[in-house]
């Protein structure tokens, strides 16, 4: 399979999610385990799909504590980028946190080599583009890329061209959150507790861990912070 095929493929598909997850099927062709877009043209309201659990909860953790997410760096540059634990140190930019973080994503998931291709460069990072991770060795995955890197690349761009991140919906999707869910969510964000967002709303604390319980339910979230950073990230709340 190469990027021709990819076109093929595309002009028969007409909604955003088809072509993820056909994009997704696209790279793993390469030996790409893990696929991770993120749109950050919008820097308040950042959007980011992925393919792997793993990479969800490294975008979680990233979201959760407003920390920069690394692959940022990559967008300044149209050239691709390695990343991953393997790699990690081949950056001198990155800051110790972010290398224990990749490290930390790299041993939780087998994924530790990988390379950005950024399909929109911004001077300050806020692009957009893929960050491709493989479980195969550093130089096994550096002679994958060489390889096929035409392939990747341009592979890449198709994809993006076909994704409005923003109509991708993931598995549990934030619209299905009611307003009253949003606002519970919207004021655990700003730091409230639930006795204040209680007092706020003019209702009791029981209710309002009934919203949040729900809310979280129907994000696929595992505590309420996790919920708050995805219904941050997919738009469903605003920072």
């Amino acid at each position: 399979m190469d990027y021709l095929d990819l076109i093929d493929q595309l002009d028969a598909l007409d909604d955003p999610a088809s072509v993820w997850k056909a994009g997704v099927r696209y790279f793993r062709h390469f030996g790409i385990d893990g696929v991770y877009f993120l749109d950050l043209s919008s820097i308040e309201r950042p959007k980011a799909l992925w393919s792997h659990p793993s990479i969800e909860r490294h975008s979680h953790s990233v979201g959760l504590t407003r920390r920069p997410d690394p692959l940022q760096q990559c967008f300044k540059t149209l050239r691709p980028c390695p990343t991953g634990a393997d790699f990690a140190k081949d950056h001198p930019e990155l800051s110790e946190g972010e290398r224990a973080l990749i490290e930390a994503f790299g041993e939780e998931s087998g994924l530790k080599t990988g390379s950005s291709i950024t399909v929109k460069r911004h001077p300050l990072g806020r692009g957009c583009g893929f960050n491709i991770l493989s479980s195969l060795g550093r130089e096994g995955f550096l002679k994958t890329f060489e390889r096929h890197r035409t392939d990747l690349v341009m592979g890449a761009q198709l994809i993006a061209s076909g994704l409005k991140p923003e109509e991708v919906r993931q598995p549990d999707d934030a619209s299905r959150l009611t307003s009253r869910e949003c606002d519970c969510l919207a004021f655990v964000a700003s730091g409230l507790r639930i006795a204040e967002i209680a007092q706020r709303l003019g209702v009791s604390v029981v209710t309002i861990e009934f919203h949040l319980r729900n809310a979280r339910q129907k994000l696929g979230a595992q505590t309420r912070d996790h919920a708050v950073a995805l219904a941050l990230m997919r738009g469903a709340i605003n920072p």
